[in-house]
């Protein structure tokens, strides 16, 4: 099959052959991925969540350790800087954990110093801090770009009392905010928190989250549970939990393919040995298949983009690899291997 072909339909592929992959529970053992690229050990970081920003093709990743921002190619995974140091003052950093891009803004989750700082890039300039007085223990962001240029919806995962969370404590497990950036007027303002205090949709341990507009989505990892609620963007939740079969190890990193109105979903089951990338249709939500790499294991976050550059022609998979490393999958081999029949659990 061409593969350009077959790289433009596979969403509608993926769609039309879900009901003959077995029933729901009878998982396929994953395939294995090659990584493009691992990059050098930062040893004293300890690596969590990571972003990419499309102008420069920039890696962007939190390290918690030494409270900076980590800039890498993403073409080699080669350094590029540092940004950041220790402290609470403005461009400064109290493990930083959850990262965003969008556009050329970057947005920064500090669990230490409970708020979220959005500067631009590519010069780092502080833009704005928000969520000082509303966020305990900020953990994972995900967003999206309202109707007005410069003007996004935010979520932030809050992981106050993570092992016995009080009813008030479930309500309040995301928090919303709403930033708009204009010239030199900068708006950054919270707008609610939001949480099902029914054991179904209860999140008790928070920190993944990823936004689907187009679906009216929020897929949130519980970690305690092993297992990912599906929650509308106004903060309900929908009654709707992925299989509940998929996930052995806690699920982390989540981010999504789009490929027009269709497209994958990647979750990561964070295991020590070699993570597994589960990956479900995005219109259903179904489960497809998994992969897993050669090398990378125990991940955290991971960053998806559709954008194609040398050495990832139809755009790329980043992951953390065991908290001092990214590890980068093509999403060229993913298809080939994953979706296309050279490996295990084929379509």
């Amino acid at each position: 099959m061409n593969l350009r072909f077959f790289i433009a339909t596979f969403p509608l592929l993926i769609g039309l052959t879900l009901a003959s992959c077995g029933d729901e529970g009878q998982t396929p053992p994953p395939a294995v991925v090659s990584e493009t690229w691992i990059s050098q050990p930062f040893i004293k970081a300890n690596i969590d969540s990571v972003a990419f920003w499309p102008e420069r093709k920039w890696i962007l990743t939190t390290a918690k350790s030494t409270h900076e921002i980590l800039v890498l190619d993403a073409q080699t995974g080669s350094p590029i800087m540092r940004f950041g140091e220790q402290g609470s003052n403005p461009g400064q950093f109290q493990r930083p954990n959850g990262i965003a891009v969008i556009d050329d803004y970057m947005f920064v989750v500090e669990r230490d110093n409970h708020r979220v700082q959005a500067l631009s890039l590519p010069d780092f300039k502080l833009i704005c801090i928000f969520g000082e007085n509303i966020l305990k223990r900020p953990y994972g962001i995900t967003l999206f770009q309202k109707k007005k240029k410069d003007s996004y919806k935010i979520y932030v995962t809050d992981n106050h009392m993570p092992n016995n969370p009080t009813e008030s404590v479930l309500k309040e497990r995301v928090k919303m905010f709403r930033v708009h950036f204009s010239g030199t007027k900068e708006r950054c303002e919270y707008i609610k928190s939001f949480g099902s205090t029914e054991k179904k949709g209860a999140l008790n341990k928070v920190e993944s989250l990823c936004v689907d507009k187009k679906y009216n989505r929020l897929l949130i990892a519980d970690e305690r549970e092993l297992l990912i609620k599906v929650y509308e963007l106004d903060g309900n939740f929908t009654g709707q939990i992925l299989d509940r079969n998929v996930f052995r190890f806690e699920p982390e990193g989540i981010d999504l393919y789009v490929h027009g109105d269709k497209g994958i979903w990647v979750i990561v089951d964070q295991k020590e040995e070699k993570s597994i990338f589960h990956l479900f249709n995005r219109v259903g939500l179904s489960h497809i298949n998994s992969f897993k790499g050669k090398k990378v294991a125990n991940t955290d976050g991971i960053v998806i983009t559709p954008l194609g550059f040398p050495g990832f022609p139809e755009g790329g998979l980043f992951a953390v690899d065991d908290d001092t490393r990214v590890g980068s999958f093509s999403w060229k081999d993913i298809i080939l291997s994953v979706l296309s029949g050279d490996g295990p659990g084929q379509l």
